[in-house]
């Protein structure tokens, strides 16, 4: 009975082994350096940015971030976020759309790097990641959602959970 619960609760886990590949078109990934990969796709051209907190850290830093550029597309793009080396993720924020314009966007997957392992959130990225109020998800959809401006205010995000899991799984499962 003890072998069945065990075996249970440990299949039914968030942290199963993922298969690590990246695109080839993507330069090779540095040691020691925690990569957020996200595949995108979205309707006008904007800027997208990761803000991160670190280990040890209780609020967001103006400069602790990463910024990258998504093009228009009705293809999913795909953009790869190196953290600074060293650092130990304990919360992200995902800042969908810099530009002050209403932006539909799909969010297909995310996926933590560190050197050759990864954890894959698809299915589950609303379990790991809150939209604000600036973010409606699609009615009757999976991962479809827009922006929008609040009594003339705009700043559209969503906020990770504690990720220390995940880095512990990252960092230190063999």
């Amino acid at each position: 009975m003890l072998f069945i619960l065990i075996w249970f609760i440990t299949s039914c886990s968030f942290f199963r082994e993922s298969i690590c590949e990246l695109n080839p078109n993507i330069d090779p990934l540095v040691d020691d350096t925690v990569y957020l990969l996200v595949e995108i796709t979205a309707q006008k051209n904007d800027i997208f940015r990761v803000y991160y907190m670190p280990e040890g850290e209780d609020s967001f830093k103006d400069l602790g971030y990463i910024e990258k550029k998504i093009a228009s597309s009705k293809e999913s793009q795909t953009i790869l976020f190196a953290f600074p080396k060293g650092v130990y993720l304990k919360k992200i924020r995902l800042d969908i759309s810099e530009l002050r314009q209403n932006q539909n966007f799909t969010i297909h997957r995310t996926k933590f790097f560190f050197e050759r392992k990864c954890f894959e959130i698809k299915d589950e990225f609303s379990y790991f990641f809150m939209e604000n109020k600036f973010i409606e998800k699609e009615k009757n959809t999976s991962y479809i959602y827009s922006t929008k401006f609040i009594n003339n205010q705009y700043d559209p995000h969503f906020l990770s959970k504690n990720l220390i899991d995940v880095m512990d799984y990252l960092l230190y499962k063999n």
